[in-house]
């Protein structure tokens, strides 16, 4: 199965065989549409990875939510979080081998949430396609082996700026 029919069809948190990282989001408002808003960002990577990073036909593909809460960034959110990219530097993120080291499992809807299950490293730098509609990162959390590591910077543009 590809990465992007596991996208689609695993979505009971089926876990992979070998090592595998758990991003987590919890006590969010409109969790399935966080989550189908993630999904449709990496699917459409993977659609389209033929495309140049800076194509601006990105800000179209990609949901909309997502691209326009990116583009209202400006020079001092970028200088007090470090984990805010833009349009084009999170596309090349996941679009280079080198940098991402993970794949796509599952996936899983709760309550007020939802859990990805990913074969691989799955690091922080990746969180953009869900904390860019809105989700502060005390919301965000990545599970390895066990240990559940928080994501902290020095002060993250979610809680200080509003987008709607």
């Amino acid at each position: 199965m590809t990465e992007k029919e596991r996208i689609q069809q695993l979505v009971n948190g089926e876990r992979p065989s070998g090592e595998y990282d758990i991003l987590r989001i919890s006590n969010i408002n409109d969790a399935s549409d966080a989550l189908e808003n993630f999904k449709k960002s990496i699917s459409t990577l993977l659609e389209n990875n033929n495309l140049r990073s800076d194509d601006p036909m990105w800000n179209d593909l990609l949901p909309e939510k997502i691209v326009r809460i990116v583009n209202r960034m400006d020079k001092e959110d970028y200088k007090n979080d470090e984990l805010v990219f833009s349009v084009k530097s999170m596309v090349d993120d996941v679009l280079d081998p080198d940098i991402k080291t993970w794949q796509w499992y599952s996936s899983q809807l709760n309550e007020n949430g939802f859990e990805v299950y990913f074969e691989g490293t799955f690091r922080a730098r990746f969180t953009g396609f869900v904390r860019f509609q809105g989700i502060p990162l005390s919301k965000i959390t990545i599970e390895r082996k066990g240990v559940v590591y928080p994501i902290n910077v020095y002060k993250d543009v979610m809680t200080y700026k509003k987008f709607d």
